[in-house]
């Protein structure tokens, strides 16, 4: 969170549809990965008003945006599976021990398709500043619209100044949920010359997804830096 917003520096009010203008929601969600899917539909079940904030296009958090070739877990499949909900646990089954991206990503697809959450997840939507309201007891969230999830995430990596402009949205809320994760933005490549380089250049934490992403190496000249898995 950097800095207080208020409603007098933004240019647009949106209202989700737990929320009258003069009340705020029961709890704001940030990320709609693993764990802030969770979190939406067990604070739901609770009866509390709750929305999501996602930057990405869809709900999948790591496992949407780090979708290069070979992307897979290193953890058991079962592991990832969401044990409050006993009939997804008996319905889905994983096919390998070691899920692949594609499939660790279809299944929170399913998940929220299952218990009809994405109503209340508002995609491409970036928190930029989080502000505590001692009189109100409530947090006052500033958001911007995310026209591209993958360019922006390597702004925000950075701190760009061009991400953290003016919220154009701000929501109120009681409690926040930081689904944030520990992979949520790309590291910095802090390697003498990288600026210049004039070949593609690719980040398995933010891969572009469609034929940019998808396109044949065969006969390339690659350099892989990192060892990660």
């Amino acid at each position: 969170a950097r800095g207080c917003v208020s409603s007098s520096s933004t240019s647009t009010f949106y209202m989700h549809m737990d929320q009258t203008p003069n009340s705020a929601l029961d709890v704001i969600v940030v990320g709609a990965g693993f764990a802030g899917l969770c979190a939406l539909i067990r604070l739901r079940q609770r009866g509390l008003s709750v929305l999501a904030l996602e930057a990405a296009s869809d709900v999948g958090g790591t496992w949407f945006f780090n979708c290069y070739p070979g992307a897979q877990c290193d953890a058991a499949s079962i592991d990832y599976s969401f044990s409050f909900d006993a009939t997804l646990d008996r319905e889905w089954e994983w096919s390998e021990r070691f899920a692949r991206q594609p499939e660790l990503l279809r299944y929170l697809r399913h998940v929220a398709e299952r218990h009809d959450v994405r109503r209340y997840i508002r995609f491409n939507t970036r928190v930029v500043a989080a502000s505590w309201n001692e009189g109100a007891s409530e947090w006052i969230v500033g958001t911007h619209r995310v026209l591209d999830p993958e360019v922006e995430a390597i702004h925000a990596a950075r701190n760009d100044v061009t991400v953290m402009e003016s919220a154009e949205s701000i929501l109120r809320a009681r409690f926040i949920v930081f689904a944030t994760g520990s992979h949520s933005l790309p590291k910095p490549v802090d390697v003498p010359g990288a600026a210049s380089f004039l070949g593609t250049s690719l980040r398995t934490s933010c891969w572009p997804r469609g034929e940019a992403g998808q396109g044949s190496f065969r006969g390339r000249r690659i350099a892989v830096i990192g060892t990660g898995s």
